[in-house]
């Protein structure tokens, strides 16, 4: 027989035995060999029921999903407000660059006679073009020394008669003309002269103490255009510009490069009689 212990007194007894001989303590499932201890039982009815196996790891890892999932749609929706407002931001910015350029366009150049012109602050307005020209960059029309004065009437018989006047008036009409060889001087002495580039053409950017400016064209000059074929000679490297004045029966002209800019009473290298050379008009 197996020998076990009463749990009250220690006193030892036989398995089986219902009562201790020594304490009278009652003994029940207590002095039944493990072997025999049957597990306890659950029905539908108890309140207690058994845990399912990894509940707990699946939870907190859905819990993580769905953290994540969050913090996604919440960093989306950030992205795409911060986005938008840089965007409607840069909008703003350009637009308002537009409106300041074209108050500043409107500013600088104003018209007179159907040509625009820009104040400098000097004796005379300077044309933003050359005759012949659409826009500042053009090299526009090349004209010689005998084209530059014209006739304003004929008489009945057709002879020429009349005072003379140069060629920008008679073209531009109203109070346009040559300039002369001292607002020449005045345009280059009194304001800031850069050789640069704009839209492809190189040429002096003419830059007043007033902030405003006009640019004009390296267009070289033309041969004789008497010949079949006409060519330009240096452009992008020399500008020649006619002024009204004239020195030993020859008109002062303009003649510039990257290098200098001077105001010739002499004629070039070449025979400036047989070269057309551009004219930029002023007006008062």
């Amino acid at each position: 027989m197996a020998i076990i212990n009463c749990p009250d007194c220690g006193y030892k007894i036989t398995v089986g035995t219902t009562t201790c001989p020594q304490c009278g303590a009652v003994l029940d499932k207590a002095t039944k060999p493990a072997d025999q201890v049957q597990p306890p039982i659950y029905n539908d009815n108890d309140q207690q029921q058994a845990p399912p196996c990894g509940g707990g790891n699946r939870n907190k890892m859905l819990w993580i999903i769905c953290s994540i999932i969050f913090t996604v749609i919440i960093g989306g929706c950030v992205y795409g407000w911060l986005y938008h407002k840089e965007k409607v931001a840069k909008e703003q910015l350009i637009e308002k660059q537009a409106r300041q350029k074209f108050v500043a366009d409107s500013i600088e150049k104003a018209h007179y006679n159907g040509h625009e012109y820009v104040d400098l602050g000097l004796s005379v307005k300077w044309a933003t073009c050359n005759i012949g020209a659409s826009f500042p960059e053009d090299f526009g029309a090349y004209y010689r020394f005998h084209d530059l004065k014209v006739n304003d009437s004929e008489d009945d018989d057709g002879d020429e008669r009349g005072s003379t006047i140069d060629i920008a008036r008679s073209l531009w009409k109203g109070n346009w003309r040559l300039p002369t060889k001292k607002e020449l001087k005045e345009l280059i002495h009194k304001c800031n002269c850069k050789w640069t580039k704009s839209k492809g053409k190189f040429g002096y950017r003419i830059t007043a103490s007033n902030g405003k400016s006009i640019f004009l064209p390296a267009a070289g000059c033309m041969d004789d255009p008497d010949f079949e074929a006409r060519s330009i000679y240096v452009p992008n490297e020399y500008g020649l510009y006619w002024s009204s004045t004239l020195n030993n029966y020859t008109d002062v002209f303009l003649l510039f490069s990257e290098t200098d800019n001077t105001i010739s009473d002499e004629d070039p290298e070449f025979n400036i009689d047989d070269m057309s050379l551009s004219i930029r008009p002023v007006c008062k």
